[in-house]
């Protein structure tokens, strides 16, 4: 144990100090942008500053209401000339921060590309990274650490996840924060206030993962200061995440096993796949393994080799060595999961859970339990079955007791508009599929959709065909762009002895 919680507040750091800094009391000059020292050291020309908004936007700014701060980072364009409209980048989860990785960021061809014509702007949305007040959870942080190595079913791990999600509400209401108030109309309406403040008559919105989710939601609400949108593996408000997510999964597992069997050196070396991960599922079941990672001792389950292998299944340069993975996980050989580890472990850090449900306990699962029951889930694997069942049964245990207002049926329906879209989608994305992204087209006039074959989630920042497409959209929304990198792409290169 002391070794998990030294390991735990080494990841931590200042994540414990989740709660420190109740919300300011609103002034009558709201919204107010300041400039402020950047939380990152870069050579770059970037301005920072700080969004000072209402936090509740239904009964707005007061003397007495509480208010929320957001910080901004604007990196200004490498272009002597830049074009006027710059590109607000929203990052996903809900609940993931944008400023926290700028120092990554900034390094990757999309922004470099972005750059160079434009500015482009970063910004924490309200309830994560280093917004203020911060929904983060390390309540439950420290439940994922503390559960790595004990001998858990899977129903007590999710009643161990309700239990301490609804400490972490608890802790917000004592804290004067109203969990009520994190939503995306509400996050609209902050990026609304950003771009008068920062006085952009017209902007490009970038959307990836949740940041689609968002972007649709600025448009339907705010569409006059958007000149142009770019969703890249596109969360649309009418679909049902939950409901999907099981058969969204086993369709981008098939997609892996299928891409496998149709190489010829991977089917020669990793042959039947498929059955080998779900044979290394029921043994990790049955007898799971401990494998030490990072001073940890982590006891693996089959439903967590599920896990591991979905998180993986998102990023495109994991793709190729999926296959190894499976197969040295099945003959014995646990070293091939240390990467798989890092990054579960990773996201249970970086991620402010209390956001993450404050959103979708309102938009989400109030539309998704009836919409499961009419999803066809014949064929599935039962591995498959369980674990996602169980965890959407918690997931659904917990709204029913979070959701602490009725949901408005807005936010289950498709959004409609005539603003310059591109929507881009992974063919092996686990999470938002392709189809996802089609759907969110058939409702928006000027809409252009490309699929990238060998592909997980977030194109744009996983390669240079995505990150070109988007850029030379950006550079004429009215005209499809030229998508002949598309064709130069193929599945995942699978690495093989």
């Amino acid at each position: 144990m002391n070794k998990l919680l030294i390991c735990l507040f080494i990841l931590l750091g200042v994540a414990a100090l989740g709660f420190a800094g109740y919300p300011a009391r609103a002034q009558d000059d709201l919204p107010r942008f300041e400039e402020t020292a950047c939380w990152f050291d870069t050579g770059l020309n970037v301005t920072c500053g700080t969004l000072t908004v209402p936090e509740d936007r239904t009964s707005g700014a007061g003397p007495d209401m509480p208010t929320v701060q957001l910080p901004v980072a604007v990196f200004h364009s490498t272009s002597a000339d830049p074009a006027p409209d710059p590109v607000v980048y929203l990052n996903g989860g809900p609940g993931s921060s944008s400023i926290e990785y700028a120092d990554y960021w900034m390094h990757e061809p999309a922004f470099v590309l972005l750059l160079a014509d434009r500015d482009v702007i970063l910004f924490d949305q309200r309830g994560t990274g280093y917004a203020r007040p911060s929904l983060d959870c390390p309540e439950y942080t420290y439940m994922v650490f503390d559960q790595l190595n004990k001998d858990l079913t899977l129903e007590e791990v999710n009643e161990q996840f309700v239990e301490v999600m609804l400490i972490c509400q608890e802790n917000f209401t004592s804290s004067n924060i109203n969990p009520a108030a994190y939503t995306s109309a509400a996050n609209a309406a902050d990026l609304e206030d950003l771009r008068a403040a920062l006085g952009y008559a017209r902007w490009n919105l970038y959307g990836v993962s949740y940041g689609t989710r968002l972007a649709l939601t600025a448009v339907r609400d705010y569409p006059d200061g958007i000149r142009s949108v770019v969703l890249d593996s596109t969360y649309p408000l009418q679909v049902d995440l939950y409901a999907e997510l099981t058969t969204n999964a086993h369709r981008a597992f098939t997609t892996l096993f299928a891409g496998c069997d149709a190489d010829a050196s991977c089917n020669a070396v990793y042959p039947d796949l498929e059955s080998v991960f779900y044979e290394t599922v029921d043994r990790l079941n049955e007898a799971p393994v401990t494998v030490s990672f990072m001073g940890l001792d982590i006891r693996v389950t089959g439903h967590l080799f599920i896990e591991l292998l979905f998180e993986q299944l998102y990023r495109t340069n994991s793709l190729p060595v999926l296959p190894i993975v499976i197969y040295a996980t099945h003959n014995g050989d646990y070293n091939a999961l240390q990467f798989a580890l890092d990054a579960y472990l990773g996201q249970s850090v970086h991620i402010s859970e209390g956001m993450y449900y404050a959103v979708q306990c309102s938009e989400e699962m109030p539309f998704s339990a009836e919409a499961a029951q009419a999803i066809d889930t014949g064929g599935i694997p039962p591995q498959m079955l369980t674990y996602f069942n169980a965890n959407n049964d918690a997931t659904y245990t917990l709204c029913a007791q979070w959701l602490t207002h009725p949901p408005n049926p807005i936010e289950n329906i498709a959004v409609t508009s005539d603003i310059p879209t591109l929507v881009l989608a992974g063919e092996y994305d686990p999470i938002t599929p392709p189809a996802w992204g089609e759907r969110a087209a058939e409702t928006l006039q000027n809409s252009y959709f490309f699929l990238l074959p060998g592909h997980g989630h977030g194109v744009t920042r996983a390669g240079e065909c995505g990150a070109l497409l988007m850029v030379e959209f950006l550079n004429d929304p009215t005209t499809p762009p030229d998508a002949s990198c598309i064709d130069e792409l193929r599945g995942p290169e699978f690495l093989v002895p």
